[in-house]
């Protein structure tokens, strides 16, 4: 993993958000394919590693410390802290490229159209590999807006952009080298299983046993065959695996609020028992 080269150009007027949970071992290379933001504010829910030693080394970094209730909740408080009006969301282990650097310069040129919001392709590694299928190809997703114009959503997980207006599109990725190792993974699915659990539970209160039996099938046909993920060999194999797990883990938790089981954990009432 390597971060992106240092821009020929002055920084921008441009905020750049990043929220932080022990990312040591990817925290300085995206604070340094950042640094064509004149500002930067990084959020952390708590790290015991050397996250906040990393992020202090810079000096256009400001830390600021909060409890993670949510995802969307995060980023729209890290958001508020922005110096200007601009503002660039990548997650601590996302990498801006030198290309995708040099669209957004062209975004702030004297005289350029500029769009309310634009959204980002995303290149995922997967222990060390790029996943090009299964989906992934045509993942995109908000990262540049004016955030006196959109908002993320308060989701739990997997937050949204509101934007309004028009949207724009840049063609070159951010590089997400989110899994280094397994165990990166499995403590990530851990974490993101129970928080989707969680917004479920929040949601409804019908049992989901059916998709715990269905689920797996389902999603690792469409992800390995009709999505191609075969085409990307073992680690295309092994994201397709563990991706088909992630619903059945998630409905499978859920069923556990259901009965009456973890609800300490999750801090949420037994909507079954009302």
């Amino acid at each position: 993993m390597r971060a992106s080269s240092t821009s020929p150009h002055s920084p921008l007027p441009l905020t750049a958000v990043v929220l932080s949970y022990n990312s040591e071992r990817t925290l300085r290379p995206v604070l340094d394919s950042l640094q064509f933001c004149k500002d930067i504010v990084v959020v952390d829910s708590g790290s015991t590693d050397s996250s906040l030693i990393i992020a202090n080394t810079f000096g256009n970094v400001r830390v600021f410390h909060r409890k993670l209730a949510g995802f969307g909740e995060q980023k729209n408080f890290a958001v508020e802290q922005a110096k200007f009006d601009w503002v660039f969301v990548v997650d601590s282990d996302e990498i801006v490229s030198k290309p995708l650097q040099d669209e957004i310069f062209a975004v702030f040129q004297e005289g350029a159209h500029r769009a309310n919001a634009y959204q980002v392709p995303v290149q995922l590694y997967f222990l060390g590999k790029p996943i090009h299928y299964s989906g992934q190809q045509s993942k995109k997703t908000v990262r540049l807006f004016n955030r006196f114009i959109s908002h993320f959503d308060q989701a739990l997980i997997h937050e949204n952009v509101v934007v309004k207006g028009e949207l724009g599109s840049f063609k070159h990725p951010l590089l997400h080298h989110s899994y280094l190792t397994l165990e990166d993974y499995f403590s990530k699915f851990n974490r993101y299983t129970s928080l989707a659990a969680k917004k479920l539970a929040e949601q409804s209160s019908t049992p989901q046993k059916h998709k715990v039996f269905t689920g797996f099938a389902f999603h690792f046909f469409k992800f390995y065959f009709i999505k191609l993920g075969m085409l990307d060999g073992y680690h295309g194999f092994l994201w397709c695996l563990f991706s088909s797990l992630y619903p059945v883990v998630k409905y499978a938790k859920y069923e556990e609020f259901f009965e009456g089981k973890g609800l300490l954990q999750f801090g949420i009432e037994n909507k079954a028992a009302e």
